[in-house]
C-alpha cells in the first residue's frame, strides 16, 4: 500500500523542472509511470557539446511524457553568462512562465534537480522550481508539493531521511532504464563509463525528497573548483560564484510569490532531510 507522498508523486498531474535534457534519465522509472510535463532551462550543449534538445524530446515521446514550452530555451552558454552578469530578470521570468505553462495544464506536483553544490544551473533550477510552485499556490490557495532528486550523488550514498519517497523499479523498468541510457547518443561516453564501474541494479532505486531552498550543500561549491582549474587552462576568463553570482538570483527568486494574500507556504523542510554528497562524477 502506497503512502500519501508516494500517491501523490505516482498519481497527479506532474510536472518535471530540469537543468538540461537527460537529467531525466535519473528518474528514468517515475518519467515512465508518471509521463510529467517537462521543462528544460538549457540545451545541454555545454562548452562545445552537441544539443541535448531532439535526444529528450525522443526519450520522452517514447514514454508518454511531454517536453513543455520552456525546453532548452538557453544554450548553457548563454546561461552561464547570464549567471556571470547577475541576470535576474531572466531567471526570475523563466520561473514566472514555468508556474503559468504548469498552472493551465493542471500540474499538482513538481519534481526537479536537487541543489547539490555541484553546476550553478542545476542550483538555480531548484530554487526556479520553488519559486514556480509558490506562485502557484498563490493562485489556487493550496498546496502544491515539489520534490528534488540528486543527479551526481550516488543512491547508495545518500543518507536516508523520514520525508523522502523511494521508488523500486521491476526488472522490466530497469532494463528500459538502461537501454534508455545506452540510447542516449551526446551522453553514450559517459554512460558507458558509469555502467562498466557499477552494476546496473544499483540504479533501481529512485530517491524523492521534499524540495529544500538552499543553494547546494555547505562549503565551496564543486562548479568553482571546477572553474578555477578551467581559468588556469586558459579556457575560462571568470569563474562563476556562489556567493556572489548565485546569491542576487536565489534571493530575487525567493521572493516570488511570497506577498500572495490568503496563503503562505508551509516552511522549509530541509531540517527533515540533511545531504550527504560524496564525490561527484563529472557529468
Amino acid at each position: 500500500m502506497m503512502c500519501e507522498g508516494e500517491a501523490i508523486l505516482l498519481s497527479g498531474c506532474t510536472g518535471l523542472f530540469i537543468g538540461h535534457p537527460g537529467h531525466e534519465l535519473r528518474i528514468y522509472g517515475w518519467v515512465e509511470r508518471t509521463k510529467p510535463l517537462v521543462l528544460a532551462i538549457t540545451d545541454g550543449s555545454g562548452g562545445v557539446k552537441a544539443d541535448r534538445t531532439e535526444s529528450s524530446r525522443t526519450l520522452l515521446a517514447e514514454t508518454g511524457a511531454k517536453a513543455g514550452p520552456i525546453f532548452g530555451r538557453l544554450s548553457d552558454k548563454e546561461a552561464y553568462s547570464a549567471i556571470l552578469r547577475k541576470d535576474v530578470g531572466l531567471f526570475t521570468g523563466l520561473a514566472e512562465e514555468a508556474a503559468d505553462i504548469y498552472d493551465r495544464a493542471g500540474v499538482t506536483v513538481v519534481v526537479s534537480d536537487a541543489a547539490e553544490g555541484f553546476n550553478p544551473v542545476h542550483d538555480l533550477c531548484r530554487l526556479m522550481a520553488d519559486a514556480a510552485v509558490r506562485l502557484m499556490e498563490g493562485r489556487r490557495q493550496a498546496r502544491v508539493p515539489v520534490y528534488e532528486f540528486d543527479l551526481v550523488t550516488p543512491p547508495w550514498e545518500t543518507q536516508a531521511c523520514d520525508a523522502e519517497i523511494r521508488i523500486n523499479l521491476t526488472d522490466g523498468e530497469l532494463r528500459r532504464k538502461i537501454e534508455a541510457a545506452e540510447r542516449y547518443k551526446e551522453l553514450r561516453g559517459e554512460i558507458k563509463r558509469v555502467l562498466e564501474n557499477t552494476p546496473a541494479d544499483a540504479f533501481r532505486e529512485e530517491i524523492f525528497r521534499p524540495g529544500g531552498r538552499r543553494l547546494g550543500p555547505p562549503g565551496k561549491p564543486f562548479y568553482e573548483g571546477f572553474g578555477e582549474c578551467r581559468i588556469a587552462e586558459g579556457l575560462y576568463d571568470q569563474v562563476i560564484r556562489r556567493d556572489i553570482h548565485l546569491k542576487p538570483i536565489a534571493e530575487a527568486l525567493a521572493g516570488l510569490g511570497r506577498l500572495a494574500r490568503g496563503w503562505q507556504r508551509e516552511a522549509s523542510q530541509d531540517s527533515h532531510c540533511q545531504y550527504h554528497h560524496g564525490e561527484p562524477d563529472r557529468d
